[in-house]
């Protein structure tokens, strides 16, 4: 993988009983840029912002341990969310036809959801894990092929440098080889927004930003 994630606070995670009540509420939402995941959540104090910990740590800590080819999986996810996206990373975990969806875009294939990812890089250069907790880790036949986790992620603004948490619950959808077949970034852990006039800007988002960014070619 490429540079490590900052160091991020030491969290308290919830057992079974608790999980599904960790706090994910936003007071509202306060902007949309680009192909990013941004909207609003609480500031951390610069005390918490001093003790952040790399994304591994968070997931030895994570109510659900992860390892192998599934905890690659996570910590190449949170590369790119913290705005380092390689070559390497989608052809080591990522289909090429795969689905990624949140609610700013629906794209289909690496062609769509890379620029995204490297958008995402260029609007916000700097971006860090600042908690991580895996919810869950299913197999099929009983369940299907799936990676659930909670994280607060810390953007900064090129050039003005303005700082946004956003909080939000990833689901990560595997074919049998666990590689990358869909990925959902749900902000507030909310369903993706679907009616017609919304799911058209999502697709047209997709469509309009590979013609911005540029992306490296799939080599795979």
């Amino acid at each position: 993988m490429s540079n490590s994630a900052s160091p991020a606070p030491k969290l308290t995670f919830h057992p079974e009983s608790k999980r599904r009540s960790l706090s994910m509420s936003f007071p509202d939402m306060r902007g949309v840029v680009g192909g990013a995941h941004f909207t609003a959540a609480s500031e951390h104090t610069e005390g918490e912002r001093e003790v952040l910990r790399p994304v591994s740590s968070h997931l030895s800590g994570s109510d659900v341990k992860l390892d192998g080819k599934r905890r690659q999986i996570v910590e190449d996810v949170s590369e790119l969310f913290c705005s380092r996206p390689t070559p390497e990373i989608f052809e080591r975990s990522w289909k090429r036809d795969a689905v990624f969806a949140d609610p700013l875009s629906k794209c289909n294939g690496y062609h769509e959801y890379a620029p995204q990812w490297y958008g995402l890089a260029k609007l916000f250069p700097k971006s860090r894990t600042l908690k991580m907790n895996v919810i869950s880790s299913t197999y099929a036949p009983d369940e299907p092929n799936r990676i659930v986790y909670e994280q607060e992620q810390e953007y900064t603004l090129k050039l003005i440098g303005h700082k946004q948490v956003v909080r939000s619950l990833v689901v990560i959808d595997l074919d049998e080889n666990d590689m990358i077949t869909k990925l959902e970034d749900k902000w507030d852990g909310k369903d993706l927004p679907s009616r017609f006039g919304t799911f058209y800007l999502r697709r047209m988002n997709a469509k309009v930003l590979p013609w911005l960014v540029k992306v490296p070619e799939w080599k795979k």
